[in-house]
């Protein structure tokens, strides 16, 4: 893993979405808390990896799709994902 990831302790994949829901509004509303009159919030970003790709190839198309419940805005200004997965990464990069 990497400095600042975040591990959602999920035991089975079908598990995420609902993580995901909540771990999006409450950064949403942490940022809310903390904006003053003239601070620009930075836009929400997020980037996942998986073992092999194609979990984290659905997580990004869901969190693509992912809205507040109360205001219907996007949670995720930005969704990135490591193509192929650690193991494909692995194999690119020089060990």
């Amino acid at each position: 893993t990497f400095d600042r990831a975040i591990d959602p302790h999920t035991v089975k994949f079908t598990d995420f979405p609902d993580w995901l829901q909540e771990f999006g509004e409450r950064v949403k509303q942490d940022d809310e808390n903390n904006a003053h009159d003239n601070t620009v919030q930075k836009p929400r970003k997020i980037a996942m990896f998986c073992t092999g790709g194609i979990r984290c190839e659905k997580s990004t198309a869901f969190a693509k799709t992912m809205q507040n419940r109360k205001t219907g805005k996007p949670l995720f200004d930005e969704v990135y994902h490591l193509d192929g997965g650690i193991l494909s990464y692995l194999d690119m990069v020089e060990t």
